[in-house]
């Protein structure tokens, strides 16, 4: 159901400067370990967000951050002429990071991971909805909403615990709504027992939903490592 900007400005007929040229960036490699937590900032990010959890059972503080960029010139200003969307468009692009902290001091760094995908489109909003703690890990909640351009919104759940050596993605939520149909169809996947859900749901005319659910064997990789996942609005979709 998603149209892209550019079909939308050619199918309205007017002169709009509907896509966005965000500037290339390259995401830096973190240190290994640091003495504090700031110290595995790079220059130029700054924390966003930071949660504080036992992650891998040592009865040690660990850290979870979200890394934002921070370069001015990632910040776009509304082009001249009619343009649609929300400005000014942040396109600083962010890191999940996670830190074990360590007995002697300062932490270690266990992963970094671009599964937050960079907000590089104005008519759609902040993709980075939530970050949860949750028992023996968290959650990361990001969310597809486009304000012009798509009827079509979806919002995405990876469940992550530490395990087998890597911060494990141990279920993937999916679920995808057609505004102006009623659709609505959800993906719901078990990375530990390998069984994936799916339900497709919709309304008829004299409003009665017509509802299906399957089961079946997840047909991809059990072990899933957060690092691996370089956008999770795309993750099983391609």
């Amino acid at each position: 159901m998603r149209r892209s900007l550019l079909s939308l400005c050619t199918a309205l007929g007017v002169s709009l400067s509907c896509a966005t040229d965000a500037p290339p960036v390259v995401f830096p490699t973190l240190p290994a370990a640091g003495a504090s937590v700031q110290a595995l900032v790079p220059r130029g990010w700054v924390i966003e967000k930071r949660l504080n959890a036992d992650f891998n059972g040592d009865h040690m503080a660990d850290t979870l951050l979200v890394l934002r960029m921070n370069d001015p010139r990632n910040l776009l200003r509304k082009p001249a002429g009619f343009a649609l969307g929300a400005w000014p468009l942040n396109t600083n692009p962010r890191l999940l990071v996670g830190a074990f902290g360590q007995r002697s001091g300062g932490y270690r760094l266990a992963f970094q991971s671009r599964v937050i995908p960079r907000h590089e489109e104005a008519t759609m909003s902040d993709p980075f909805e939530a970050l949860n703690l949750r028992p023996g890990g968290f959650s990361l909640l990001l969310t597809e909403f486009f304000s012009a351009g798509s009827w079509t919104e979806s919002s995405v759940i990876f469940t992550v615990r530490f395990q087998d050596g890597c911060f494990r993605v141990i279920g993937y939520d999916r679920t995808t709504h057609e505004r102006n149909t009623g659709r609505t169809d959800l993906l719901s996947v078990n990375f530990l027992t390998g069984r994936q859900q799916e339900v497709f749901s919709s309304w008829t005319a004299d409003m009665r939903e017509q509802r299906s659910e399957r089961w079946s064997a997840y047909p991809g990789p059990r072990r899933v490592c957060l690092e691996q996942v370089t956008d999770g609005l795309k993750f099983l979709r391609e």
